[in-house]
């Protein structure tokens, strides 16, 4: 071999060795892909793949850390998907022209909404065996989106049709502020987006385990909503969610909050009981 052949391999192999002996990605498959993969999706307000992700992580090494954010996402697009059926079925209402656009999405959106709602429920029942103490971490970025209401939906409330071009531009900001407004209430910020963005300062936030189980607990009464009887209509599953609601009503601290949230639980059941 020439000299400067020579040359050129050692260089070559030196380049080699370097590249190697850098920082490598996840492999494929494992948790700590799932869990990376995780984390852009989420960036990228693609809030299925998240989900998808993070529900390979339901057991092992990333669970303590995936459950939670798993469940503030879901609570939040089932409520996204819940509004949209909201607003597109008072539109129907009020477009007596032409309803039936509006009565398919309806339909569509209400489907996805108990869906993620059932989801919501089995991975709530599974953070509650847990046992959690002490900090609930919350290791993700504050989401993209605002908590302001969708302007188009409040146009399709009106009985305005949306172009099928932009509707998934209006879908998308519905689930980004329902997502939004369900980070706030699981760091218990109420509807107040400015304040739970504060909490996620450093990149991530926590939030005591009882401050949690408030946001968890107050979204199971509005995925008990999904199933009431003048939407679903599916009375098994509006009483588990309100019994899920109650149950963990009976374990946080007694505050003027929790007497608040046990009123709204009770209301919502008597609510279901009257439409029977």
């Amino acid at each position: 071999m020439k000299p400067t052949h020579t040359l050129f391999a050692i260089f070559t192999a030196l380049l080699s060795s370097c590249g190697e002996s850098g920082p490598q990605p996840p492999a494929k498959g494992t948790p700590a892909f799932y869990w990376a993969a995780a984390g852009e999706t989420f960036k990228a307000g693609d809030y299925v793949k998240t989900n998808d992700h993070l529900e390979k992580l339901a057991t092992g090494e990333y669970a303590a850390r995936a459950v939670p954010w798993r469940l503030v996402l879901i609570d939040g697009m089932a409520q996204g998907y819940a509004d949209l059926a909201d607003k597109f079925e008072m539109g129907g209402r009020a477009n007596k022209t032409n309803p039936a656009p509006f009565r398919r999405q309806v339909s569509a959106y209400r489907n996805r909404a108990s869906q993620l709602a059932l989801g919501f429920g089995e991975a709530l029942q599974k953070f509650e065996k847990s046992n959690p103490s002490g900090d609930v971490a919350l290791e993700f970025a504050f989401p993209a989106g605002a908590a302001k209401q969708v302007a188009a939906l409040n146009k399709v409330a009106e009985g305005l049709a949306v172009a099928d071009s932009d509707l998934p531009a209006t879908e998308k900001q519905a689930l980004e502020r329902a997502v939004v407004l369900a980070v706030s209430r699981a760091v218990g910020a109420g509807e107040d987006s400015a304040k739970a963005r504060e909490a996620f300062a450093s990149g991530a936030a926590k939030a005591p385990v009882d401050v949690f189980l408030r946001g968890m607990a107050e979204a199971a009464v509005n995925r008990a909503e999904i199933f009431a009887p003048l939407k679903a209509d599916q009375p098994d599953r509006f009483k588990f969610f309100c019994e899920q609601a109650a149950g963990l009503a009976k374990k946080l601290p007694d505050s003027k909050e929790t007497k608040e949230l046990k009123t709204k639980i009770e209301e919502m059941v008597k609510k279901g009981a009257k439409k029977r």
